[in-house]
């Protein structure tokens, strides 16, 4: 969520500074910094599923830990090999990836982003048949759809960004939603467990 609310906070500065401040390499490092949180901060959606599992045996924990910690090294990696160029979106204009950006750097981004999210649609569909709880599956199915659309048109700069946005933007939602549900089932099963009498 914070990463969303950077990545909304740059942008939206570059709808009310100047062009000799967003045309900074100040401004510019931090615009290039939500390619990098990004990649970094995605791949903790490999740790929502292990929280939301809760396996009994610890070691998938690790096995999960270094998953995530592999993924986000390469994501942050790739953040900084962006190579980025200043577009105009309406009245905003921002830094986006160029076609200087190496393919290869893109792709497995797309790849590291996709194979992130997939567990979460698995484990939304785990949820939906155990506990008939459907947000974390359309949270994840969400953020897959929009992620897919903003690869797509990956050649329209000025758009692919907001629509991939809206797909992360959905993916936070229905996650907190989700949250507030289990805590709610949680309290209602401790409420009807029966309760032991001393003898």
């Amino acid at each position: 969520m914070k990463c969303l609310f950077y990545d909304a906070f740059i942008v939206s500065l570059g709808g009310v500074l100047g062009h000799s401040i967003i045309e900074s390499g100040f401004f510019k490092f931090l615009a290039s910094l939500r390619y990098v949180l990004h990649g970094g901060l995605i791949p903790l959606l490999f740790l929502i599923c292990e929280e939301v599992l809760k396996p009994q045996n610890k070691l998938w924990f690790k096995i999960v830990l270094s998953i995530t910690i592999i993924f986000s090294l390469l994501g942050i990696i790739e953040g900084f090999l962006v190579k980025l160029e200043l577009v105009e979106t309406g009245v905003i204009s921002r830094y986006a990836a160029s076609d200087l950006t190496e393919k290869w750097v893109m792709k497995s981004s797309n790849i590291i982003t996709i194979l992130s999210i997939i567990p979460i649609i698995i484990v939304g569909i785990v949820i939906y048949i155990k506990r008939k709880i459907p947000y974390l599956f359309l949270g994840g199915s969400s953020m897959f759809i929009f992620a897919a659309l903003g690869g797509a048109i990956s050649k329209l700069r000025e758009y692919n960004f907001f629509v991939s946005m809206i797909g992360e933007v959905s993916m936070s939602l229905f996650y907190y939603i989700y949250i507030l549900n289990d805590n709610d089932q949680e309290e209602e099963e401790k409420a009807i467990e029966p309760k032991k009498v001393d003898v």
